[in-house]
């Protein structure tokens, strides 16, 4: 078997190859679950609690894992579509080119995360907790992430383009040629470690008055004439 290419999948528009008739899904959650080359919908582990969850050159669609709690959940090559992971505790994860596309994440919680070129697009991620330790070319498209807390991530070449960002916190992030672009950043927390970073015109001015904020500036915007 040849090398595999190293291109970034995530930001393609193929879809991993999966089975035309794959194997029964497994009812027992207390062992470990790796599940390869499938094409699963309607799937529901809602309030499912299991140690290990592996996903390989899959697409999963309309699932839902509300409420589910895994120590450890390992996803390559796949793709998550319409995919509800509200109040999901997802402890130690680990994703390499995978897609999360129109799925509500609202309240997800991830406490180790490495992410390997991973596009999240139009998803719902308000009020999560995202604990990225080792972050690159991950891309947020068209995202709700209000709320959402960011403190101590780690990304690099990461982008942020078109999300509501309000409220969002990035205490103590590492961000290393990381770049936002338009959408909304009304009470951004954390904005002084967006330094080097490269934003869009129409976010010039909130950002401004987010990094005045937190510095303690007052601007005044008072009209009247002061004599010397």
């Amino acid at each position: 078997m040849g090398a595999r290419k190293k291109a970034s999948w995530a930001g393609a528009a193929e879809r991993p190859a999966v089975a035309e008739d794959p194997a029964p899904l497994p009812t027992d959650l207390s062992t470990p679950v790796d599940l390869e080359d499938v094409h699963v919908a309607d799937l529901d582990w809602t309030g499912t609690r299991a140690f290990s969850l592996s996903i390989e050159r899959s697409r999963i669609e309309r699932s839902r894992f509300t409420g589910a709690s895994f120590e450890e959940v390992h996803l390559e090559d796949c793709e998550l579509v319409d995919c509800e992971l509200s109040g999901a505790a997802l402890l130690r994860l680990r994703a390499l080119r995978v897609v999360f596309r129109r799925c509500r994440m609202s309240g997800l919680a991830v406490m180790e995360g490495t992410l390997r070129d991973v596009h999240v697009d139009d998803c719902r991620v308000d009020e999560a907790t995202l604990r990225i330790k080792d972050g690159r070319y991950v891309v947020f498209e068209s995202c709700e992430l209000a709320g959402t807390d960011l403190k101590e991530a780690v990304l690099v070449d990461a982008r942020f383009e078109g999300c509501n960002l309000t409220r969002a916190d990035l205490g103590d992030a590492h961000l290393s040629g990381v770049r936002v672009a338009g959408g909304s950043v009304d009470g951004l927390r954390g904005v002084r470690h967006l330094r080097g970073a490269t934003v869009s015109q129409d976010l010039v001015i909130p950002l401004s008055h987010a990094l005045f904020g937190e510095s303690g500036i007052v601007v005044d915007s008072s009209d009247r004439d002061h004599d010397v």
